[in-house]
């Protein structure tokens, strides 16, 4: 079925994502590189891999359903009503904000180092 294949290419992505950012780190000489690289690759880790990891974990359960449960899943959400969401826009990321602490305490090579095991641990 497309479930699987979709859970299969979203296990690739999430792995290609880690692996190019770790290259890029490994990549990385300078502090100004890391003034940019770090908070960036830190929202990457920290949004885009979690929600790619939920969808697959979530097509993963789709998977395990029966036809039964999938037809009562379905007839389910189609009774659900979206709602809107405020978005809060803040002047400087968390992630921005979490690298100037870490900087203040830490040097270049421990920065880099910490970066990569966030990245794969």
């Amino acid at each position: 079925m497309t479930y699987e294949i979709v859970s299969d290419r979203l296990t690739r992505l999430q792995n290609n994502i880690r692996q190019d950012a770790i290259e890029i780190i490994n990549d990385c000489n300078s502090e100004t590189e890391l003034d940019f690289l770090f908070p960036e690759l830190t929202r990457i880790q920290n949004h885009d891999l979690l929600i790619l990891e939920t969808w697959e974990h979530n097509l993963d359960w789709m998977i395990s359903l029966s036809p039964a449960e999938k037809q009562m899943l379905k007839s389910y959400t189609a009774e659900i009503t979206t709602q809107e969401q405020a978005i809060i826009i803040e002047d400087i990321p968390p992630e921005v904000v979490y690298y100037q602490e870490l900087k203040a305490m830490s040097h270049f090579a421990a920065l880099q180092d910490n970066l990569k095991l966030a990245i794969q641990p």
